[in-house]
């Protein structure tokens, strides 16, 4: 089955059709022009990429350079190390693109995703259904935290929420708000060597595991 154009996808319209908060892995994951076309289309939610930055740092520059997200999925086992993870949200703080972290389907108890989500103070975390042991004791670590840490309160998500009634949404005064300003990207560490194109972008490390 061929992957799924931005035409084929949206036509410009899925924001006003569909009230979604975010939109996860729309597209192929080296469709950086796609990506970019929905960011600029699709105002009403949030452009998430997983396979499409994958944790890599030079990935999710070139996204901010291009504007193809608003935000990414943090997996520190995809890129293979927690220092690489945490550049990718330091990088991403400084271009406000929202970071979310996740664990990963098949996972274990006491995973360090959970320690990051709480120690970034990231406000949404993936974690599926509470179908298993695993899941279910990332939710247990949350509430855990959240007796805990003193004056611990909840993301303010309203803040992050570009939704509106659709019958607002379709009226031809209805405005909506603006996308978050970023500063200007860091120079790209990719080597000269590995000239980056907005086409096919960096190069997939073989250490990027795709899947959920």
């Amino acid at each position: 089955m061929p992957a799924p154009s931005f035409n084929m996808i949206s036509g410009g319209r899925y924001g006003d059709i569909f009230q979604t908060l975010f939109i996860e892995d729309l597209l192929d994951w080296d469709d950086w022009d796609g990506f970019t076309k929905a960011v600029q289309t699709i105002g009403r939610s949030i452009i998430l990429a997983d396979d499409l930055i994958v944790t890599n740092p030079e990935r999710l520059e070139l996204a901010a350079k291009i504007s193809a997200v608003d935000g990414f999925i943090l997996k520190p086992n995809q890129v293979g190390t927690i220092a690489e993870a945490l550049e990718c949200f330091e990088y991403a703080s400084q271009n406000a693109i929202l970071t979310i972290p996740s664990g990963r389907s098949g996972g274990v108890i006491d995973d360090v995703v959970m320690d990051l989500a709480v120690g970034l103070a990231a406000p949404f975390h993936k974690n599926g259904a509470p179908r298993s042991g695993e899941r279910i004791e990332k939710l247990n670590f949350l509430l855990r935290a959240a007796e805990r840490i003193p004056n611990c309160a909840l993301a303010d998500v309203p803040a992050l929420v570009r939704l509106r009634e659709l019958s607002a949404a379709r009226r031809p005064t209805a405005a909506l708000p603006p996308r978050r300003q970023r500063t200007p990207p860091r120079r790209s560490k990719v080597p000269s060597s590995q000239p980056v194109s907005v086409a096919t972008g960096p190069p997939r490390s073989d250490r990027c595991r795709r899947g959920r």
